[in-house]
């Protein structure tokens, strides 16, 4: 967007003052969930497909430290989103 600066022929770039610095919480969305919404919150907060973040989990089963222990503390830890419920 440009503007003139009083009545001067001088043209500036005018950068929006919107902020578009907001940033990402880690939470768990309980509106889409399987379990805790643990996976949904994860995959939200990183930008991915949720279904990557479920496959990622439901791969880790077998390592030597199984993806349910992070699951669990997660859960335990990651906040629940509020929403507001329209009635």
């Amino acid at each position: 967007m440009y503007y003139v600066i009083q009545g001067t022929l001088g043209i500036s770039n005018f950068e929006s003052t919107k902020n578009t610095n907001t940033m990402k919480k880690l939470e768990r969305i309980t509106e889409d969930k399987w379990l805790g919404g643990v996976a949904s919150g994860l995959a939200e907060f990183l930008g991915w497909d949720v279904t990557v973040v479920r496959l990622l989990f439901v791969c880790a089963i077998p390592l030597p430290i199984p993806a349910i222990l992070p699951y669990l503390i997660l859960w335990v830890i990651m906040p629940t989103r509020k929403t507001w419920a329209v009635s």
